[in-house]
């Protein structure tokens, strides 16, 4: 059983529960480092741009 059931984002600094990160086994607690919100934020900013 986990005993942390919440995380601070990295990028916002915000207290969160884990619901608002994604899975991650690669990270010791099992997910992502930044909330879901902020990480939309950064994939919007680094999806390529497409010329019309």
């Amino acid at each position: 059983m986990k005993s942390t059931v919440r995380k601070i984002c990295q990028s916002c600094k915000t207290d969160k529960s884990l619901s608002d990160f994604h899975r991650n086994k690669t990270k010791p607690d099992g997910h992502n480092g930044i909330c879901k919100v902020c990480q939309a934020e950064v994939d919007k900013k680094n999806k390529p741009k497409t010329s019309a």
